[in-house]
């Protein structure tokens, strides 16, 4: 049986990669950028003022202090063609371009103006104070986004800066969900006697949007293997199938083998995992399929560990593999496993580190326990107690 390393491994190894495409700016975040942006532009492209006030000449000015003959004023957007003499000042804004014969700014805060005199006392002068100087952010040539950045709003308007209008990206990735089972019905019925209702769709569907894929419903399916093979081929025209139950060993666990008569390469079966053992990983032509086991926990699990290191590694994300932090027990914790666990927790960030306190949980079907939980503490193979002030692994959960 795979440890969960492993999988991980595997899982990038038969990922495949999202198809290119030229995108709009404005429908490209968070999605990652697939060629390297380079610089054509010097940004600022002139020494602009950082501060409301006046532009001076620092040589005029005696400890911070001078008065000054106003001769002009500049707003942003309006090219100078006024220069600085001795004795002489000009009113700027934040953002205007600074006038020839100017080597400082002096902010509005630190000055009175009377008439065409402005009086300026600046204790904390220094020259050249309150200026960009031209290609202070960014210069002609200069290489500044890479292959595999995830777009986010830094990123759109720096492409908006160079005038990068349809960048090239990887195209978003689209998942369908499939829910298998009898015993599983939609969540606006009431269940009957043996039934309960379809959650695990829908913690599939939350964790893809917010994983920023493109998201698809197949419903429920029963334990029925024409209606399953059905429905299993309409989702293998996604990027990423996942199919939640059916993959155990129980007498009607059919997904595995509907999943062979259809031609989808198994690639591992199993992984030394707590909740998750029993989850699937196969791939068809350029697309993947998870099974996910059926509990609800299960599914949290094998879609943090494995589903979205699927989907990041397919956007040649650099950070696709999951990303553990080290954090500091608060209490005991004694949990016997012969797999590695992934136990509900709660982090805290302290003034100098992470600390996790491992939250009550009886085990995969208790959804419950991990709503409350920012995080998933990582319990290796053993039975010996963890005592408090153990550093350990987390996974930790997105809630924001």
């Amino acid at each position: 049986m795979l440890t969960v390393d492993e999988a991980l491994k595997q899982i990038l190894s038969h990922a495949g990669r999202q198809p290119t495409e030229r995108a709009p700016l404005a429908d490209v975040g968070g999605l990652v950028l697939a060629e390297e942006i380079v610089s054509d532009i010097d940004s600022p492209p002139f020494a602009k003022s950082l501060m409301d006030g006046y532009a001076v000449r620092g040589a005029d000015l005696v400890e911070g202090k001078a008065t000054l003959e106003v001769i002009g004023e500049l707003a942003a957007g309006r090219e100078s063609t006024l220069s600085l003499g001795p004795g002489t000042a000009i009113q700027i804004m934040t953002g205007a371009p600074i006038p020839t014969g100017a080597d400082a700014v002096v902010m509005v805060e630190r000055s009175n103006r009377e008439g065409d005199q402005v009086h300026l006392d600046d204790a904390s002068f220094l020259p050249n104070q309150n200026i960009m100087p031209r290609g202070r952010e960014l210069t002609s040539g200069q290489r500044v986004l890479e292959p595999g950045w995830l777009l986010g709003g830094p990123e759109c308007g720096l492409l908006a800066t160079l005038g990068r209008v349809t960048p090239l990206v990887h195209r978003r990735p689209r998942l369908a969900v499939l829910a298998t089972g009898d015993e599983i019905v939609p969540p606006d019925q009431q269940p009957a006697s043996g039934q309960i209702r379809n959650s695990n769709e829908s913690t599939v569907l939350a964790l893809a949007q917010r994983a920023g894929v493109d998201v698809a419903s197949l419903g429920i399916v029963g334990d029925d293997t024409r209606k399953l093979e059905e429905l299993i081929r309409e989702g293998l025209q996604a990027d990423v199938l996942v199919l939640t139950g059916g993959v155990s060993a129980g007498k009607k666990d059919f997904v595995p083998e509907v999943l062979e008569r259809l031609g989808v390469a198994k690639v591992f079966h199993h992984v030394a995992l707590k909740p998750g053992k029993p989850v699937w990983f196969g791939r068809h032509a350029d697309g993947l399929v998870f099974g996910l086991p059926g509990n609800p926990v299960s599914v949290l699990v094998c879609f943090e560990l494995f589903v979205r290191t699927a989907l990041r590694a397919r956007q040649s994300r650099a950070d696709a593999l999951p990303e553990l932090v080290p954090a500091t027990l608060t209490a005991d914790w004694h949990y016997p496993t012969r797999r590695e666990t992934y136990h509900p927790a709660r982090m805290r960030m302290t003034s100098s580190a992470w600390e996790v306190t491992p939250l009550p949980w009886f085990g995969s079907p208790d959804l419950c326990a991990v709503t409350n939980a920012n995080g998933l503490l990582v319990g290796p193979v053993t039975d010996q107690l963890h005592p408090a002030g153990s550093v350990m692994s987390v996974l930790p959960l997105r809630r924001d």
